[in-house]
């Protein structure tokens, strides 16, 4: 079975069909978007001095453990077409615990009190707005089917 994550980029990876496994091994590592500027760990937040550090180019990575365990690096730059000199910067990390469901969906649940995120709106504030942040995820799966190929 092949399967495609998508939450807000696509990754894919083959999962163990029949597994009765909650976590899958096969995602152990570290993914990211196609800027491969944005990685997870201290390089981007470093949670000792509660510190963000901005990457030359925007992106978003996972990391995944084989023991059920996830963390995320996200970075966008978010156009506001109304008013161009206006852009807005978003940082966030979350980390937590990942498990595969029945349908091969993979479910990620942060520790509700470890993430972070820095939102930088020069027209609203001078000074960034720095948050904890929570947000679940679940990757939905997508089982290809011959019928595609019609499409």
């Amino acid at each position: 079975m092949r399967v495609s994550f998508y939450v807000p980029f696509t990754v894919s990876a083959t999962l163990i069909a029949g597994s009765a496994a909650l976590i899958d091994p096969q995602l152990t590592g570290t993914w990211s978007t196609k800027s491969n500027k944005v990685f997870t760990g201290p390089a981007f937040y470093d949670p000792v001095n509660e510190k963000f550090t901005e990457p030359s180019l925007t992106g978003i990575s996972y990391s995944f453990t084989n023991d059920g365990f996830y963390e995320e690096a996200y970075y966008r730059a978010i156009s506001n077409p109304t008013r161009p000199s206006c852009p807005e910067g978003l940082m966030q990390f979350q980390h937590g615990t990942y498990t595969k469901s029945e349908n091969g969906s993979l479910i990620l649940e942060p520790f509700a009190v470890d993430g972070r995120q820095l939102e930088s709106n020069p027209c609203k504030s001078k000074t960034a707005v720095y948050t904890r942040y929570n947000q679940s995820e679940v990757f939905k799966v997508e089982i290809p089917c011959a019928l595609d190929i019609w499409k």
